[in-house]
Parts: C-alpha cells; structure tokens; sequence
C-alpha cells in the first residue's frame, strides 16, 4: 500500500504538470517516503499513524510524510554505496536527488520529512 501512494498522488498531480519526469520522479520518491514510514516508523507499533499532506500551488508541490516514531538523524544518512548495488538504503538518496528541497524535524514525537518540487516552468535554478 504506502508504495502505491506516489501513483495515487500523481494521478490528480499529473492532471496539472504535463512534464512525465516530474510526474516519474514524484511518484517514486512518493512512495519511498512512505515505505520508509511504514517499514521504520510505523513498523514498530500496530496502530501507527501515517499521515500524508500535499499542498499543490501554481508554482510547487510540498509533501509532508509523517510517522510517530523515534527521531533520528536525518543529516547523517549517507548515499548508498551505487558500484556495489546495495539492496536498500535507496529511498533518502533519491528523494535528495529528485526533489529541489528535503527537510526533516522531529516535533512533538512525529517524524517529518518535507518534499518540495517546483513545477518544471518554476524551477528556481
């Protein structure tokens, strides 16, 4: 289920951006923020919430994930070692490497990962 949550998004996303790279790119990094709440932040607890908000403006798109979970250090998470094809730690490269901004706060006991894209005729480069 939470991979099948970047197609969802993308369907009504899709609608408005006519650009399938940014339509692709979301819906991967989409559906790696919420594996990655579901296997490491929701997996812990039965009743876990997972909670998705997207705001979609003229000019970008921001996506929270959030998870009820331990904090952790975002910072330190490093790129996957790609010459030896690891079988995860994927999910926080890509979403660095596709999105123009990732943020991550631990507030009152959530883990929040932030994604922004602008759209393709509003990036800011």
């Amino acid at each position: 289920m939470a991979a099948n949550m970047g197609a969802l998004i993308c369907q009504d996303v899709g609608e408005s951006v006519k650009d399938p790279d940014f339509v692709n790119s979301l819906q991967l990094v989409v559906s790696e923020a919420c594996t990655n709440a579901v296997k490491h932040g929701a997996n812990s607890h039965k009743d876990a919430e997972i909670i998705l908000q997207v705001m979609l403006d003229e000019q970008t798109l921001i996506i929270t994930v959030k998870d009820c979970n331990c904090a952790f250090d975002f910072s330190a998470i490093c790129e996957p070692d790609l010459e030896n094809h690891p079988e995860n730690g994927y999910g926080v490269f890509l979403m660095r490497t596709l999105m123009d901004e990732v943020k991550y706060v631990h507030q009152d006991g959530w883990n929040c990962i932030t994604l922004v894209k602008h759209k393709p005729c509003y990036r800011q480069e």
